[in-house]
């Protein structure tokens, strides 16, 4: 047995409380509930920062109990504790076996509330305590979606739309502020001893650890070297990435944690992340960000791959101290290195039928995102299925092409938007015509979950006018397509 304490600590945005998209209906929100508490009784960490509780606390601290062989019984401790709030709006929890010393009381004081920061002092079995605290900070102006996008532009070739210092001024909007407002404000308040501190949650930005120029060069990083300041300003006080501690090689481990639940789409993104300061060794890090084997190959799976947006990221951390403590009696899990990322395909055989020769019509349209921006030439515009508060309409959703007249089809590229993840096709069917009304099927199947564009070939060609793509499957019930490209 060691001297001090060995924990497995997990942060984890578990979107909604489990319910996934609340704003659409889907019909998948207790079953998805049910798994992720099958998944958490599974994983069992001694200690569990949780974002977007959502009135799932009660439940999960029962899932976490089911078996308690092992002596270890877990206790929730809701972080948020707004006056006069709703049931379901508990939105940070820790779970732990570990005696809590200390709730810390809440601090009230907009924009950092008990809605985004809070924790707890917990005693360490092999002697002294820590300091956990789970954190949330502001989605408002998101960084990926522009990460995603400049990766892409980089990639392709194509002037970039945003700067270095644009990106990172995503930060200024809210992160930033809040940020300084934990570390010089609300942690002095809590924090009184030079005792190990942990945060955990969604931090919702990227980190510098992961766009140095020695990662310039890392897959789909397209030689971009970025500063993101919300996460230099953890490190400048103190803070170590547990994640990238464990993994400093961000080309073989990105560590990718956004977005499990849709698309990872092109660039590596995290979100997520268990900071640790103090007398603290990080042994071990992984993510969680795939269903259980169990739980895979159903219509929730094909919907939502992973329980949340948000993937799981644990940490194996021991803790000094002055007696025999604990340390857990699996084995971590490895993180299997990244598999070879796919680099954007050539082009298919052909010559592109100009866009100034085609026309495009739709079952839907979002607003500002017309068919009409499927075959401009922008691959930075995008059609969109219908989009609202309601419901999003079910597949299948339709794109037919105008191709001006009758042409020899020889292949179709279809290309997902590049800032988002919404709508990424899955499944598909292309059908064609040659008068608009009666369309016969040519190639149909299925695509994977990312930003690359997807090429299908038709065998000696066919004859027609008309294009239609119908899709069975997209990402988040939408359909997106920022450009369809036929070839003769």
């Amino acid at each position: 047995m060691i001297t001090g304490t060995v924990l497995d600590v997990m942060a984890f945005n578990i979107w909604h409380g489990g319910n996934l998209d609340k704003l659409h209906a889907h019909g998948f929100a207790e079953q998805n509930k049910s798994e992720l508490l099958d998944f958490l009784a599974h994983e069992r960490p001694d200690l569990i920062f949780l974002v977007e509780t959502y009135g799932l606390g009660e439940r999960i601290e029962k899932a976490l109990n089911r078996d308690t062989g092992d002596g270890r019984v877990f206790t929730g401790v809701p972080i948020t504790r707004e006056a006069g709030q709703a049931a379901d709006r508990d939105n940070l929890w820790l779970f732990t076996w570990l005696p809590v010393e200390e709730v810390y009381p809440v601090i009230s004081q907009p924009p950092v509330t008990s809605f985004n920061f809070g924790g707890a002092r917990l005693v360490l079995p092999g002697g002294g305590h820590l300091h956990a605290f789970t954190t949330w900070i502001s989605h408002l102006a998101n960084s990926w979606g522009p990460l995603n996008q400049t990766a892409l532009e980089a990639a392709m070739g194509l002037e970039r739309t945003y700067t270095d210092a644009d990106l990172a001024a995503s930060d200024d909007e809210r992160r930033r502020e809040m940020a300084r407002i934990i570390l010089e404000d609300r942690l002095p308040r809590y924090v009184r001893d030079d005792a190990p501190v942990l945060l955990g949650g969604d931090f919702n930005t990227q980190t510098s650890l992961d766009w140095t120029e020695a990662h310039a060069g890392a897959p789909r990083h397209e030689g971009l070297v970025l500063r993101w300041p919300v996460m230099e300003m953890f490190a400048e006080a103190g803070f170590a990435d547990t994640y990238r501690t464990a993994h400093p090689d961000a080309a073989r481990y990105p560590g990718r944690t956004w977005t499990a639940g849709h698309s990872f789409m092109y660039a590596p993104m995290r979100l997520d992340y268990l900071l640790a300061r103090g007398d603290v060794d990080v042994l071990a890090s992984w993510t969680r960000t795939r269903r259980l084997p169990g739980h895979r190959g159903g219509d929730l799976d094909e919907l939502y791959p992973f329980y949340s947006d948000h993937g799981a990221v644990v940490s194996r951390l021991r803790f000094g101290g002055d007696r025999q403590g604990y340390e857990p009696s699996r084995e971590p899990l490895v993180e299997p290195p990244a598999p070879e990322m796919e680099a954007i395909p050539a082009p298919p055989a052909g010559t592109p039928v100009p866009v100034t020769e085609m026309s495009a019509e739709a079952s839907s349209a979002a607003r500002e995102h017309s068919a009409a921006l499927a075959v401009d030439g922008d691959p930075r515009t995008y059609w969109h299925s219908g989009a609202g508060p309601e419901t999003p309409e079910p597949h299948p959703h339709h794109l037919t092409l105008d191709l001006g007249r009758e042409r020899t089809i020889a292949a179709v590229r279809y290309r997902p938007p590049m800032s988002t993840y919404e709508g990424i096709v899955t499944r598909y069917q292309y059908l064609v015509s040659t008068d608009g009304t009666t369309f016969e099927p040519v190639a149909s199947g299925s695509w994977a979950r990312d930003s690359l564009p997807k090429d299908v070939t038709v065998a000696g060609g066919v004859r027609a006018r008309y294009l239609r793509l119908s899709a069975h499957a997209g990402v988040a019930g939408f359909t997106a397509v920022a450009e369809l490209t036929t070839y003769e």
